[in-house]
């Protein structure tokens, strides 16, 4: 748990300390293609809602193209999830493929849609008497989302569907869920 916390809390502190860099580089036509994200995920439901209805974890983003105002047109995002309770624990690592759709769009900022393929590397376990009983698998997903860019920021709030993990012992856990995350497209 104290790891979590110190991964979530060096995220957030990098991120600010980052942030004025990264506007200047928006003003510049050597734009970055690494950009970092702070986000919240609600599983959607079941077991995972009951160890912590909110997870928080940190996220990166790889911006593999550029539209004419130098934003992203296609990004790679990897993100990781994790929650414990006192006999379940649970982890997820999206690495998702998003395609956007802008509206309005200008230089300072934008409406957007987007949503892709992706692939979630998920893990659950439980304890069994005195030992953990884990299960790990990857599964095949795709996610939706809507959101705003202002300058080099966005806020975005995503729903991913996931294939249901069948746990070791019986029973299916569903990794599917909201998040809403804040970040830059933009930081070194």
């Amino acid at each position: 748990m104290k790891s979590r916390a110190l991964i979530v809390i060096s995220a957030a502190v990098l991120v600010i300390v980052i942030a004025s860099a990264a506007t200047a580089q928006y003003q510049s036509s050597d734009r970055s293609r690494v950009g970092l994200k702070l986000a919240l995920f609600r599983p959607s439901g079941g077991i995972l809602s009951g160890i912590n209805s909110t997870w928080l974890g940190p996220g990166m983003n790889y911006n593999v193209s550029f539209n004419e105002y130098d934003r992203p047109n296609m990004l790679v995002t990897a993100s990781w999830f994790g929650e414990s309770g006192s006999s379940v624990r649970a982890s997820i690592i999206p690495i998702t493929v998003s395609y956007f759709r802008r509206f309005q769009e200008n230089r300072d900022g934008c409406w957007y849609v987007s949503g892709g393929p992706g692939l979630y590397f998920t893990k659950f376990e439980f304890l069994s008497g005195f030992s953990w009983v884990e299960t790990a698998d990857t599964k095949l997903g795709f996610h939706i989302s809507a959101g705003r860019e202002i300058s080099v920021y966005y806020a975005d709030l995503r729903f991913d569907f996931v294939d249901k993990l069948s746990v070791t012992g019986g029973g299916d856990v569903s990794f599917s869920g909201w998040t809403f995350s804040l970040g830059t497209h933009f930081t070194f």
